[in-house]
C-alpha cells in the first residue's frame, strides 16, 4: 500500500482523507519520520523552506505535490512552480480531483489542476513573446518616449502634456530626433520607427 503525508496548516484539507498529516509549522518532523511516503503533498506555504523539502525527496525518491492556496500572489505562485514538483493541487479541488490527481502522481504522471494551468500557460506566453528592443546609443530615453508618442499618432500639444514639457523643449527633442534618424521630418520619423 502506497504512503500519503500532507504537510499543511490546520485545516487545509478535510481529515477524512487515508493520509498521515503534518502541521506546516513543524515541518521539520517529517526530516526524522522513520517510514516516509511514498508521495507527500505539501501546502506553499512561508513556513516551510520548500527548497530543503524538496531536496529531501529528491535523495528518497518522494513524489511531491504541492498545494496551492488562494492566498498565494503571483510572484510566490512562480516560485512554486519553479520547484518543479510531479504535481499541484489547488485549494478548491473537489475529493474525486484529489483521487484522480493521487493516482496520477502515483503512477508516475504529472498532474497540475486546471485553475493554474492557465496561470502557467500565461507565464509562457509572457516568456515566449519577442521583446521589444531600441537600438542602444541613437535616441536619449526622453526622445524614445516622443517617437512612441509621435508613432501613436499624439499631436504635439498632447505629446508635450503627457510628457510634461514644454512645446520649446518638445521641439528640441522632434528637431534630435529628426537629425538623428536622418530624416526632415514627423511622417519620415514615424515611417523610419516603424520599419525598425
Amino acid at each position: 500500500m502506497c504512503r500519503i503525508m500532507l504537510m499543511k496548516k490546520p485545516g487545509l484539507m478535510r481529515d477524512s482523507y487515508p493520509m498521515t498529516s503534518i502541521d506546516a509549522s513543524r515541518y521539520n518532523t517529517f526530516f526524522n519520520y522513520s517510514k516516509l511516503p511514498h508521495l507527500l503533498i505539501v501546502e506553499a506555504n512561508p513556513d516551510i523552506y520548500m527548497e530543503d523539502v524538496m531536496q529531501f525527496c529528491q535523495k528518497h525518491g518522494i513524489k511531491v505535490g504541492i498545494w496551492i492556496t488562494n492566498s498565494l500572489d503571483e510572484k510566490q505562485l512562480r516560485d512554486s512552480f519553479k520547484l518543479r514538483a510531479a504535481g499541484y493541487f489547488y485549494d478548491e479541488m473537489e475529493a474525486s480531483e484529489m483521487v484522480f490527481a493521487v493516482k496520477k502522481l502515483l503512477n508516475g504522471s504529472k498532474y497540475i489542476h486546471s485553475d493554474l494551468a492557465s496561470f502557467l500557460l500565461n507565464e509562457y506566453i509572457k516568456l515566449t513573446l519577442p521583446k521589444e528592443e531600441r537600438p542602444d546609443g541613437i535616441l536619449s530615453k526622453r526622445e524614445w518616449e516622443v517617437l512612441e508618442l509621435l508613432v501613436k499618432g499624439n499631436t504635439k500639444n498632447s505629446i508635450a502634456m503627457k510628457l510634461s514639457i514644454s512645446f520649446k523643449t518638445l521641439n528640441n527633442h522632434l528637431t534630435s530626433i529628426y537629425r538623428k534618424l536622418d530624416v526632415t521630418g514627423r511622417t519620415e520619423a514615424v515611417l523610419v520607427a516603424l520599419q525598425n
